[in-house]
């Protein structure tokens, strides 16, 4: 029998506070992070936010830069140990099975949307590592077209060098774009590029790639 039911319940517990200030405060003793247009951030109600993927901590940098409690999935690997899955589930993070249709992942999200919360993407699928970035897959967009949800684009900068600067801190930007709201019947392709025209428009011109 198919699971419908969503199996990731989100709690702003203290723990998960405890977590995600000490963050703050130690990543900021390494890196400079400068927020542009934070304005754009919503306070509240159910939103998408879609970033260009750098590095491996830029779900902990965009989740510093928003002020709001945020979700977002990690590859299923990372929940085989108990206590791995406990903390990751506790900072509201939920599995996702990569290179294939996870309906467990689908529910779990719109779970996150149906209960007004903020959930992060990265519609690349990887890291890029200052690359440049690559051809995005459609799930962001049909997860925004099933859930009638807006996404905000987000452009990251600097993450993707800043273990090079030695004993520097290093300088990392997050730009936040226009809200970018679904079409009615668009093509989850049309929707893709325009999530990923808007995150490129944020970039510099060495991080756009594909969509450059």
């Amino acid at each position: 029998m198919k699971n419908n039911k969503n199996t990731f319940q989100f709690h702003n517990s203290l723990f998960r506070r405890f977590v995600v200030g000490f963050l703050r405060v130690f990543m900021r003793l390494f890196v400079k992070i400068e927020v542009i247009h934070p304005e754009r951030i919503p306070a509240e109600g159910a939103i998408m936010f879609a970033a260009n993927h750098v590095s491996g901590i830029d779900a902990i940098l965009m989740q510093i830069a928003i002020p709001r409690p945020l979700c977002f999935m990690s590859k299923a690997e990372l929940f085989r140990n108990p206590v791995v899955a406990w903390f990751f589930n506790q900072i509201g993070s939920f599995p996702v099975k990569r290179g294939e249709f996870d309906r467990q992942s689908i529910l779990n999200a719109k779970g996150v949307l149906d209960e007004g919360l903020a959930l992060m993407m990265f519609p690349e699928g990887t890291r890029t590592f200052g690359k440049g970035m690559v051809e995005a897959r459609s799930g962001t967009a049909h997860m925004a077209m099933r859930n009638h949800c807006a996404v905000i684009p987000a452009g990251l900068s600097g993450a993707e060098d800043m273990f090079k600067h030695g004993f520097k801190r290093a300088h990392i930007q997050i730009r936040f774009g226009e809200k970018i709201e679904p079409g009615d019947q668009e093509p989850a392709g049309q929707l893709t590029i325009r999530i990923m025209k808007g995150i490129a428009a944020l970039l510099p011109p060495e991080l756009c790639g594909f969509y450059g």
